[in-house]
């Protein structure tokens, strides 16, 4: 496992519940991701890739106005969403 670079965050939801969250896992992975761990970090939280990929498309969507690139954050936000189901879902059934 990746070796903390800061101190993760505690869950509330699954504090409060014992369940994990859709997101948890998210911070580890981005830990293993800035260490240059991309399997580790995929294996951790799936959707996290296809997250920063469509928030880099929206930074330049937003700097250079690429045209229908507001239907390509729209279906992309909407995909990044089926992922995390599925991440959360597949979690649950393991």
């Amino acid at each position: 496992m990746a070796a903390e670079l800061w101190p993760m965050l505690p869950c509330a939801f699954k504090t409060f519940t014992g369940h994990e969250c859709p997101g948890c896992g998210i911070q580890r992975a981005f830990q293993a991701l800035v260490q240059g761990n991309l399997q580790e970090s995929i294996q951790l939280y799936p959707p996290l890739i296809p997250m920063l990929l469509l928030l880099l498309f929206t930074a330049f969507h937003l700097r250079f106005r690429f045209a229908g690139g507001h239907r390509i954050i729209l279906w992309g936000y909407i995909g990044v969403m089926v992922c995390i189901a599925i991440s959360y879902l597949w979690k649950q059934w393991m």
